[in-house]
C-alpha cells in the first residue's frame, strides 16, 4: 500500500466519525426546534389570544367612558373585530387537557360582553352611556377576565412542563454528544498511533542503517523490507547505493594502498627523517631514515621515546605550533641548530614543520609534517667561517690600532702642519678606520658570545645600572644628532645576566634607534613586566620604521635594510639577538612603516630579587 493510501485509510474513519457526529448534532438541533415550535404553537398563542381579549375589553371600556365623539360606535366596532379574531384563535388552539371547557366559558362571557358593548357603543357619549357601562358592560368584562384566568393557567403549566422536558432532553443530548466526541477523539488517536507506527518504524530502522553507512559500516545488512510502498522503494534504492559503495570500496582499496605505498616511498627517498602527525598529535607515518636514525616506531606506546631530549622537545614544540594553527615553523638560520648525539656522533639538526591542509577545502589542518634536517656539515662550515673571521679580526686588531693612532697623530699635527686637502684625506681615512674598527670589534664580540661561558658570567645586575650602562655610550652621538634620550617605566628590578653583554645588546638597539631617528626626534627606552620571571625592555624611535618584508632577515649577520643611513656594520642587531638568546630570552621588532620602530628584548629577573 502506498503512503498516500495509508494516510487516506487512516483519515477515513475519522472523517466518517465526524460526519456521523455532525448528523447527530443536526438531529439534536431539530429535536430542540420541535420542542420550541410545540411551545409556540400549542401554548403561547393561547396566552396571547386571551391577553388580546382582555386588552380589547379594556380599550372598549375606556372608549365608553370617554366624552370624545371620536370614541363612538365605529371605533368600538373596529376593536370588537380584533376581539372576534382573538377569540377565533383561542377557539382553534385547543391543545391541552381541560382547555376546551374553559374556552367555552370564555366564549359565553365574550358573547354576552360583546352584545352589551355594542349596545352601549350605539349610545351617544354622556351620562346614559356611562351608566350602561357601570351597570352592564363592566360586569361582563370582569366575567371575561375571570374566565380567561384558567386558560392562562393551563397553558403556563403546559409551558413549564414542556420546558422541563426540553431541559432533560438537552442534558441527555449533551451527554450523548460528549460521549460521541470522546469516542471520535479516541478512535482518531488510536488510528494515528497505528499509522504512525506503521510508517515510522521502517523509516527509523532505515535511518539507523543510513547513519551506519555514513560512518563507514558497509558490511551490516539493511533491515528487512516493510512499511509503505514508498519506504520499500527508498529501502531498495539505499540497498543499491550500499552495493555500489561496497563495489567502490573494493575497487578503490587497491588504489588507496598503491597511493599509500607511493607516499611512503616518497618520504623514504628523502635523506632526512620525516614524521607526520595526526590532528590529535599522535604519530602517523614515519620515513625509513626517521625509523633508522631516530629509532621512531609508530606502533610503540611512546614513539618519540628514543629521540634525544633536546631534539624531541623541538619536535613536540614545532608540532604543537602547527596543530594550533599558528603557521609553519622555519628555523632562523644555523644559529638555531640543535646539538644532539646520534649513532655515537655529535650532530646538529634543524626542525622544520609544515601544516597538512584538508583535501576537501584546503583550509582546515588535518595534521603536521616534521622534517628533521641534518645541518652538521653546514654548521661545521659556518663554524669554520666564524673561526676565520675571528682570526682575521684578531690579526687586524693590532695594525688597525696602530693605523688609527697614526691618523690621529697626523690630524693633531704632531708630526708637522697639514694642508687643507691633507686634512680632508686624513679625516676620511679616520672615518674608514673607525668603521673598520667597529666591524672588527663586532666580529670579536660575536666570537666571544659564541665561544660560550656567558652563562658562567651571569650575576644579579640592577636594571637601572644595566640601562645606564647601555645609554652612557649613546649620549654623545645622540647629542650630535640632537636626538633626545629618555627612559620610562619602573627600573627597580634586578636581572640575572652577563652585565657587559646585556648592556652591549641594549646599547646596540639604542645606537640603531639614534641612527634612524631624524634630528630633533626622540628615542625612548621603556621597561615593563613580561611573562612571570622576565622583564621587557623596549627601544622606540621616531624613524621611518621597518618594512614587513625585511623583518625576517633583520637580525641576520651583516644584513642591512636597503636605504639605511651609512655607518652601520650589519652586526649590531645580530649581536643583540645572540646575547638575548644566550640568556633564554626573546627579541623582536614592532611598529608600522612611517610610524617608527619599537625594538624589544626580554631578560630574566634574578631569583629572589625585586620584580
Amino acid at each position: 500500500m502506498t503512503l498516500r493510501r495509508t494516510l487516506l485509510a487512516a483519515a477515513l474513519p475519522a472523517l466518517l466519525t465526524l460526519a456521523a457526529l455532525g448528523a447527530y448534532a443536526v438531529f439534536v438541533v431539530e429535536q430542540l426546534g420541535e420542542q420550541v415550535d410545540d411551545i409556540l404553537d400549542a401554548n403561547y398563542r393561547s396566552i396571547v389570544a386571551v391577553r388580546t381579549l382582555r386588552d380589547v375589553a379594556d380599550d372598549v371600556e375606556r372608549m365608553l367612558l370617554s366624552p370624545d365623539v371620536a370614541a363612538g360606535a365605529p371605533a368600538i366596532a373596529a376593536r370588537l373585530e380584533a376581539f372576534a379574531e382573538a377569540l377565533a384563535v383561542q377557539r382553534a388552539n385547543l391543545t391541552e387537557e381541560g382547555e376546551a371547557e374553559v374556552t367555552r366559558d370564555i366564549e359565553a362571557a365574550c358573547a354576552a360582553w360583546e352584545r352589551v358593548a355594542r349596545a352601549a357603543a350605539a349610545m351617544p357619549p354622556g351620562p346614559s352611556r356611562v351608566e350602561a357601562y357601570v351597570e352592564v358592560v363592566h360586569p361582563r368584562a370582569e366575567a371575561i377576565r375571570a374566565a380567561a384566568r384558567p386558560v392562562v393557567a393551563v397553558n403556563q403549566d403546559a409551558i413549564l412542563a414542556k420546558a422541563s422536558r426540553a431541559g432533560a432532553l438537552i442534558e441527555r443530548l449533551r451527554g450523548q454528544l460528549v460521549t460521541a466526541s470522546l469516542a471520535c477523539f479516541g478512535l482518531v488517536v488510536v488510528i494515528s498511533v497505528l499509522v504512525a507506527g506503521r510508517v515510522s518504524r521502517p523509516l527509523a530502522a532505515l535511518t539507523t542503517a543510513v547513519r551506519r553507512i555514513g560512518e563507514g559500516d558497509l558490511d551490516r545488512p539493511l533491515p528487512p523490507p516493510g512499511g509503505t510502498d514508498e519506504v520499500t522503494t527508498l529501502q531498495a534504492e539505499v540497498g543499491r547505493m550500499l552495493d555500489a559503495l561496497r563495489a567502490y570500496r573494493r575497487s578503490s582499496l587497491g588504489e588507496l594502498l598503491a597511493a599509500q605505498q607511493l607516499a611512503q616511498a616518497a618520504i623514504d627517498s628523502l635523506r632526512d627523517p620525516v614524521i607526520s602527525f595526526r590532528p590529535d598529535a599522535t604519530v602517523g607515518q614515519v620515513s625509513q631514515p626517521a625509523a633508522e636514525v631516530l629509532g621512531i616506531d609508530p606502533a610503540a606506546t611512546d614513539p618519540l621515546a628514543p629521540v634525544p631530549a633536546p631534539l624531541r622537545e623541538a619536535i613536540e614544540r614545532a608540532r604543537d605550533t602547527v596543530l594550533a594553527g599558528r603557521g609553519p615553523v622555519v628555523p632562523d638560520g644555523l644559529e638555531a641548530a640543535i646539538p644532539v648525539v646520534l649513532g655515537g656522533a655529535a650532530r646538529h639538526a634543524q626542525v622544520h614543520a609544515t601544516p597538512t591542509a584538508s583535501p576537501t577545502d584546503g583550509v582546515g589542518i588535518v595534521g603536521a609534517t616534521i622534517l628533521v634536517r641534518d645541518v652538521t656539515s653546514l654548521h661545521a662550515a659556518a663554524a669554520l667561517k666564524d673561526d676565520l673571521l675571528s682570526t682575521v679580526a684578531h690579526e687586524l686588531r693590532t695594525p688597525l690600532t696602530s693605523l688609527r693612532m697614526a691618523v690621529h697623530l697626523c690630524l693633531e699635527q704632531v708630526v708637522g702642519p697639514l694642508t687643507e686637502r691633507q686634512q680632508e684625506l686624513l679625516v676620511a681615512a679616520r672615518e674608514d678606520a673607525e668603521r673598520l674598527h667597529a666591524l672588527v670589534e663586532g666580529i670579536l664580540a660575536v666570537s666571544r658570545i659564541e665561544g660560550g661561558g656567558l652563562a658562567a658570567r651571569r650575576r644579579p645586575v640592577p636594571l637601572a645600572e644595566l640601562v645606564e650602562a647601555a645609554l652612557a655610550p649613546a649620549r654623545v652621538p645622540a647629542a650630535d644628532r640632537r636626538v633626545q634620550l629618555a627612559c620610562e617605566g619602573p627600573l627597580e628590578g634586578v636581572v640575572e645576566v652577563d652585565g657587559e653583554c646585556a648592556a652591549l645588546a641594549l646599547g646596540n638597539l639604542v645606537h640603531n634607534a639614534i641612527r634612524h631617528t631624524p634630528e630633533g626626534g626622540r628615542v625612548l627606552v621603556r621597561a615593563s613586566p613580561s611573562a612571570p620571571g622576565w622583564v621587557r625592555l623596549e627601544v622606540r624611535d621616531d624613524g621611518p620604521g621597518v618594512p614587513p618584508e625585511h623583518r625576517a632577515r633583520l637580525f641576520s649577520r651583516f644584513y642591512r635594510v636597503p636605504g639605511s643611513p651609512p655607518g652601520g656594520t650589519g652586526l649590531g642587531l645580530s649581536i643583540a639577538r645572540d646575547v638575548v638568546h644566550a640568556h633564554g630570552g626573546e627579541i623582536g621588532v614592532d611598529g608600522a612603516p612611517g610610524q617608527g620602530s619599537a625594538f624589544w628584548l626580554t631578560l630574566p629577573l634574578a631569583r629572589g630579587g625585586p620584580a
